[in-house]
């Protein structure tokens, strides 16, 4: 009965190769991880900011939703008073965080990763974000 087995040298060979194989796939798997990252980021932060847009326009349409939302924040005045007060808060910049888009049911399935405030402005009659408060972790 002749019994065959690998040798010492065979054994390192094989190693050899699957350490080679190993250097070069996991850096190319981690920076796929980290591209991946990035983009959810960029996705959360595009979300967020289109969040704050509907809001925005919510509150310049003078929106009884959008003007009782924003009620517990200013002093109490008529409806009237409420949307030129919001107005005004819009043209100067409005700073919302993501929890206020959130609990206010304009931002929804967001990964809850992410915190940080979006400015809102209205510029030339156009509503703009600025989402780059946002963090994700």
């Amino acid at each position: 009965m002749n019994k065959r087995g690998f040798t010492l040298v065979e054994v390192i060979a094989v190693i050899s190769v699957l350490a080679l194989v190993m250097i070069i796939v996991i850096p190319a798997v981690s920076r796929q991880f980290t591209n991946s990252k990035e983009a959810l980021s960029n996705i959360n932060r595009k979300n967020a900011s289109e969040s704050a847009m509907l809001f925005g326009t919510d509150v310049v349409t003078c929106d009884k939703n959008a003007l009782n939302i924003l009620k517990a924040e200013v002093s109490e005045k008529s409806d009237e008073a409420y949307c030129v007060t919001a107005r005004d808060a819009i043209s100067t910049g409005l700073e919302v965080s993501l929890d206020f888009l959130k609990s206010n049911n304009y931002l929804t399935d967001y990964d809850d990763r992410c915190s940080g405030n979006v400015i809102i402005t209205q510029v030339n009659g156009e509503i703009k974000c600025d989402a780059s408060g946002i963090e994700c972790r």
